[in-house]
């Protein structure tokens, strides 16, 4: 199972994604449960474009078009959940049009 299809522990937090005083897009953190085990292996690169996943998109999380898209800015490893699962935050921006 891929990373991106895990379930997610709570909604997305959303804000503003400012660049020298203009707000450019929305910047979205999103909350996995993933396995304890698979942690080092299982955080997406940065750069990587998520538009076209569907849990992103259940979410509203579509970008301008698939070229510019959705791009993971930071991803980290939160607390452990259990002694199965832990939290994985992905920092997605959504660049909107000027």
């Amino acid at each position: 199972m891929e990373w991106h299809q895990h379930e997610l522990t709570g909604a997305p937090q959303s804000d503003n994604f400012w660049y020298r005083g203009v707000v450019i897009g929305r910047r979205h953190v999103l909350t996995f449960s993933i396995p304890y085990g698979a942690r080092k292996s299982m955080i997406p690169a940065r750069g990587t474009n998520v538009v076209a996943f569907q849990t992103f998109k259940n979410h509203g999380i579509t970008g301008i078009n698939s070229t510019i898209g959705v791009r993971v800015t930071r991803a980290w490893i939160g607390k452990k959940l259990d002694q199965v699962n832990c939290e994985m935050h992905v920092e997605v921006v959504e660049l909107q049009a000027l």
